[in-house]
């Protein structure tokens, strides 16, 4: 088997030219793969976010880290090897942990279901926005990417001007 008929190899040599063309998306055996990140690293790195949206959706992220919700830990967690290590009063713990569940609560109230659902899956899941956003009117990929991107934006603008966080 020569080097031009290995189609792994000629995937490896032609990915950063396929990569070029059809963006951070690559098609092997009908598979797409997804190379491009998240779609809130998509939409920083673009600057689609303005930094007041950034502001809120950092404040979101803050919420359901505090409230306890957040997805599996990529690392193990090395604080318990030293006793004491990272851990506060449990009290006061406790109460961040309830204020953090009530502002929660309240937020998500404001906005109707399915704008919080595509907020919360492409911010916090990491859901693809082409997938988020199909949920309100269809599918079609950049349509879909769209109408996600602008109910993220709509929804970080509204919670930074509901709780008065200052850029």
């Amino acid at each position: 088997m020569g080097k031009a008929t290995n189609p792994a190899r000629a995937r490896r040599q032609n990915a950063s030219a396929d990569l070029a063309k059809h963006g951070a998306i690559e098609r092997v055996n009908g598979i797409d793969y997804n190379h491009g990140g998240t779609p809130l690293t998509r939409w920083k790195a673009t600057k689609q976010l303005s930094s007041t949206q950034e502001l809120a959706i950092e404040h979101m992220l803050r919420l359901w880290d505090l409230a306890g919700i957040k997805g599996a830990p990529v690392t193990a967690g090395y604080g318990e090897r030293i006793g004491g290590a990272g851990q506060c009063d449990p009290a006061w713990r406790s109460a961040m942990i309830l204020d953090a569940q009530d502002d929660l609560r309240r937020i998500e109230a404001r906005y109707p279901k399915p704008y919080w659902q595509i907020f919360e899956n492409c911010i916090r899941h990491d859901e693809p926005a082409g997938c988020a956003g199909s949920s309100i009117m269809g599918w079609g990929n950049k349509t879909a990417t769209a109408r996600a991107l602008t109910v993220v934006q709509l929804v970080a603008d509204q919670i930074c001007m509901d709780e008065r966080l200052i850029a």
